[in-house]
């Protein structure tokens, strides 16, 4: 589970704790930690063999004690990467890359829940409060990086194929933590809330991490972010990036306890990476000067011992070691492999790029070369690029792989992966590139700079750049010709024979257009353009600018709820927003689909318009309620189209609560969960049993403490420990096989006409357990035991929602019980202790203008309208006498079918047990 761990005071200023490091010990003491003598990498090595040994075959492993970081922070390949570079061994890479790929397939398919790669944790929050359920940016974007670590590790095992897998994995978890979890109008990467399904606008500092991903976060996003959340240090909670630097001088016991926070290190090294990878050096200069500290030895930590992985970082922070703890050269690493592997080209081309990139990583590792070391490495990515285009032509005319590539890479579709993979090579030379253009041309005098002035741009709108030229130098430069590449288009700025002169003092700017395609909407879309310049002297400067588009829709739909999604009454309301970012007419259509066979009132089409100077409408369409209408969730998704051009689908359910009998709760044997109860030989709702201070019988779940989607809360009807049962009828139209669902947060069983389907312990996720059953024509009952106290959650489904019709089942118990009325008094009787048989007229009274229908639900009608209409008595005035045995009862008016509310005649009110009221009223005898 990811955990977001609230920073107290004492770690608030993380990186001048490690600049004032060399004050604790003399400079030029010899280090004991065991960094550079492998000590802590043999420690660690330790560690993870003994945390593989606890791997089950369907690859999860048992995180205890110190191993837990792992469980919260994904970073097992990393660690192994990194220990093998001080202490290498082949065997460990072998296991160690075996046990993590098992480990996160197990993941992906046993704990995302959605099947969209992400997976799903926990997430604690400052207060202290835990939300099950959380897609997290940090906790998925360390497991792609790892990921690619694990890439790594197979290409040291010469497992090419295995690496691009990895590879190409990692790449599309990536892309779907910026679909998901990027907030365009906050520019920050939220976790999302797959319980609500909105983001929650939390800040996490590992929520930075994405700015990793290069190949989807542009250079534009990643500096509004960055500086406007880390540099500025917005105030923010609960753990703002900046809190990672701001100043201070701390105490030696700082420092020290420092080691006994891994977390908090691991977060100041992914913050440190994330801003030098940007290019923002001179704001970490203090994190690229750690090589220079000494932490303190375990022995001046007087009694406490740091684990290996909280020394293991240290070193990594101590040496600067947090840089390459995500290495951009992945791709082009991965690339040179497979260009090995497969021999497509000849072996002196495979011996050139083998030198060229070697070349490349040793002009970016010396930071400011000299001129003539920038010419050699720029001679060697043009070489890279070359053979870059030849695979990629192999890759088109499938060339480059065989058909036991595909036997050998588990199932990967080869072409598209290898495609990604070449684009991610040529982002990393455009990388390389412009270093070399500020080392090579800065002789020239010319000063290059990009900015996209519509970061946020609709279908088929032109983006424009404003491209900033200037003579930084004493003398004028010419521009002959200058053209922008966007892969196979080209805006030509400057034509040959047309040239302009740039003027020291005087700049000037150019602009280049190109639409917007139509492509993955309302999410960041890379924006990668390629300035090439001749100038006066016939040199040829390329300037690469990696940027990305938040690309929406020329209008949007938003769908909200008035009325909630739960289906009761006759219809329910969709209320639709539409925001038109253009100024044309829009002529607007809506086609409806629902698997079920849920129904508009308005029809599966409807048409309307937007005038040109019209920005926003509201349009109401009204969901029809069948009857009978199954229990169950209803996909539905609504299309809309735009002067005949898609503008994207809503995708929401609505949901029908089960109506259920409860009975409990019992006193609780030992193993209460296996121990039979008289409701498992028989479900008889006309007795009454011993309970827990009382004699207990069945009654009416209230339907408010459902909730949405088959959970319901039993809140105050198990307040004391114990055994309950809910009982349900499903009436089926046909004969059929279902899936069945059950989860829990406490023990149940789940018995389907009289046979045990299911049994759940509930575990940290609770995934919910699932069965086939076959449901008969007719009355079939449901009996779920569970065995809680007041804070029990079960939820339950019958059914696949997409291909389950929507009048298939019914779950009316007024229709479905016998005398369900008269069984609905004698209960409440029992519970209440009463044995008077005189039944009182009581009539109650309701005003209201404006509304269509009222009924009365309560106690004495199992909280169900079924029969309990109010008589129209004039304008606005409602009544209904009720007969009532003599007693209290608790009760509300439901209007329109929809809207509960208290009697606003009644004096007296209660609790109902969910955080709400009831009216109360008294029978006398």
């Amino acid at each position: 589970m990811v955990k977001a761990v609230t920073l107290t005071s004492t770690c608030s200023c993380i990186i001048a704790i490690l600049l004032c490091l060399p004050t604790l010990a003399d400079a030029g003491t010899t280090r004991t930690d065991g960094c550079e003598d492998g000590t802590i990498a043999s420690e660690v090595t330790q560690e993870l063999y003994t945390l593989y040994r606890t791997q089950t075959p369907d690859g999860a492993l048992e995180f205890r004690g110190l191993q837990r970081f792992f469980e919260t922070y994904p970073m097992l390949a990393t660690f192994t990467l990194d220990v093998h570079r001080t202490q290498p061994s082949a065997v460990f890479i072998s296991q160690s890359s075996a046990a993590a790929a098992r480990y996160y397939g197990y993941l992906f398919t046993h704990r995302d829940r959605n099947s969209n790669l992400l997976i799903e944790t926990a997430l604690t929050f400052h207060d202290g409060s835990v939300l099950t359920g959380i897609e997290d940016p940090g906790f998925n974007a360390l497991l792609s990086l790892d990921m690619i670590s694990l890439a790594r590790l197979n290409l040291e095992i010469r497992k090419p194929l295995t690496a691009l897998y990895w590879y190409e994995g990692a790449r599309t978890l990536q892309e779907r933590i910026v679909d998901r979890c990027f907030d365009i109008d906050a520019n920050y990467f939220f976790p999302y809330d797959t319980n609500v399904g909105a983001l929650r606008r939390e800040y996490f500092a590992l929520s930075l991490a994405p700015l990793l991903f290069e190949a989807n976060v542009g250079d534009n996003h990643a500096a509004t972010l960055i500086q406007h959340y880390v540099l500025r240090r917005a105030e923010v909670d609960p753990e703002p990036p900046s809190l990672f630097f701001n100043t201070g001088a701390p105490s030696a016991e700082e420092v020290m306890d420092l080691l006994f926070r891994p977390d908090d290190m691991l977060k100041t090294a992914i913050v440190a990476k994330t801003l030098l990878a940007r290019g923002y050096t001179r704001e970490v200069e203090k994190a690229a000067a750690l090589g220079q500290s000494q932490w303190p030895t375990t022995a001046q930590v007087t009694g406490r011992q740091p684990t290996a992985y909280s020394r293991h970082l240290a070193c990594l922070l101590d040496g600067g070691g947090y840089a390459r703890m995500h290495d951009p050269f992945g791709a082009v690493d991965i690339f040179e492999a497979l260009v090995r592997y497969k021999r497509r080209v000849a072996d002196n081309e495979i011996v050139r790029l083998e030198t060229n990139i070697r070349t490349i990583k040793r002009y970016v590792a010396a930071g400011a070369a000299e001129a003539a070391d920038a010419r050699a490495a720029e001679s060697s990515v043009r070489n890279v690029f070359w053979l870059v285009s030849k695979t990629r032509e192999q890759v088109a005319s499938n060339t480059f792989f065989d058909k036991e590539d595909s036997y050998r890479s588990s199932g990967l579709e080869l072409v598209p992966a290898m495609s990604r993979l070449l684009d991610d090579v040529v982002i990393a030379l455009r990388r390389v590139e412009n270093d070399l253009y500020r080392t090579i041309n800065n002789e020239s005098g010319i000063g290059i700079s990009a900015t996209v002035l519509n970061e946020r741009a609709v279908v088929d709108q032109r983006i424009e750049v404003k491209w900033f030229i200037q003579a930084r130098g004493s003398e004028s430069i010419e521009i002959r010709s200058a053209e922008v590449i966007r892969g196979q288009e080209v805006d030509t700025l400057v034509r040959a024979g047309d040239g302009i002169v740039v003027k020291p003092g005087e700049p000037r700017a150019l602009f280049s257009s190109f639409p917007a395609r139509l492509s993955k909407l309302n999410t960041l879309r890379p924006w990668n353009l390629t300035l090439s310049l001749t100038d006066g002297k016939g040199r040829r400067i390329r300037y690469n600018a990696l940027r990305s588009v938040y690309l929406e829709q020329p209008v949007q739909a938003v769908a909200s709820f008035p009325e909630g999604q739960i289906l009761r009454g006759l219809s329910l309301p969709i209320d639709i927003r539409l925001v038109k970012k253009t100024a044309a007419h829009a002529n607007l259509e809506g086609v409806w689909y629902s698997p079920s066979g849920l129904q508009l009132e308005e029809g599966k089409r409807f048409m309307f318009t937007m005038p040109s100077d019209q920005d926003t409408a509201l349009v109401r369409v009204n969901v029809l309620v069948p009857s009978p209408c199954r229990p169950g969730s209803f996909p539905v998704h609504l299309k809309f189209i735009g002067n005949g051009k898609d503008l994207g689908t809503i995708t929401t359910s609505f949901f029908k609560p089960y109506q259920w009998l409860f009975i409990g709760p019992f006193e609780p044997a030992e193993h209460a969960i296996s121990t039979p109860y008289p409701p498992e030989k028989v479900v008889d709702l006309r007795k009454d049993y011993a309970g827990i201070g009382r004699r207990i019988t069945w009654q009416v779940f209230p339907e408010f403490a459902g909730e949405n989607f088959g959970e319901v809360h039993m809140g105050r009807l198990l307040s004391a420990p114990g055994v309950g049962y809910l009982y349900t009828v499903v009436e089926a139209s046909i004969e059929k096989q279902c899936p069945v669902f059950l989860a829990s947060n406490s023990p149940a069983v789940l018995y389907v006409n009289e046979v045990r389907i299911l049994a759940y312990d509930p575990g940290p996720d609770r995934v919910a357990a699932e069965a086939r059953v076959g449901i008969r024509r007719g009355m079939n009952n449901i009996l779920i035991k569970v065995a809680g106290d007041n804070t029990t959650r079960v939820f339950f489904k019958l059914g696949d929602d997409d291909n389950l019709a929507s009048d298939e089942f019914n779950n009316n118990l007024w229709e479905l019980v016998g005398d369900f009325g008269e069984f609905q008094e004698r209960s409440r009787r029992i519970q209440a202790g009463e044995t008077e048989e005189v039944h009182k007229l009581l009539t109650l009274r309701y005003t209201d203008p404006n509304a269509n229908s009222v009924s009365v639900i309560g106690t004495f009608n199992g909280w169900t309208p079924e029969n309990a209409t109010m008589r129209r008595t004039g304008k606005g005035s409602w009544e209904i006498t009720l007969s009532l045995l003599p007693g209290k009862y608790a009760y509300r008016f439901l209007v329109n079918n929809r809207k509960q509310i208290l009697d606003p005649s009644c004096p007296y009110e209660e609790p109902d047990g969910y955080g709400g009221k009831n009216s109360v009223i008294y029978v006398m005898k």
